[in-house]
Formats: C-alpha cells, sequence, structure tokens
C-alpha cells in the first residue's frame, strides 16, 4: 500500500497489476479524478496486447 505522493513518485509502466479496493468511497469528488487519472502512465502494457 501507498499513499497518492508515494504513487506520483513512480516510474511510467512500473506496475503490472494495481488493486484498488474499499478506497475510492473515502476520496473527495476532487480527488478521485486526480488519483485515476495517473493509473493509466503506471500500468505496463500487457503482454498480450495487440499494441505490442
Amino acid at each position: 500500500m501507498i499513499s497518492p505522493t508515494e504513487m506520483r513518485a513512480l516510474p511510467p509502466a512500473s506496475i503490472d497489476l494495481m488493486l484498488v479496493h474499499s478506497v475510492v468511497q473515502y476520496l473527495s469528488p476532487d480527488e478521485l479524478p486526480a488519483l485515476i487519472g495517473g493509473f493509466g502512465q503506471l500500468l505496463s502494457p500487457r503482454e498480450d496486447s495487440p499494441d505490442r
């Protein structure tokens, strides 16, 4: 488990799997889009993706 600040410090494509469980319900309407917006750049591409 890491904080949003620690998450922003991670290099792009450095996470294979992200699980967000019982978290988003506690975020404000302003915090949620900011957090989700950073997910895409952190997730590594799937090995079986047609884009690879």
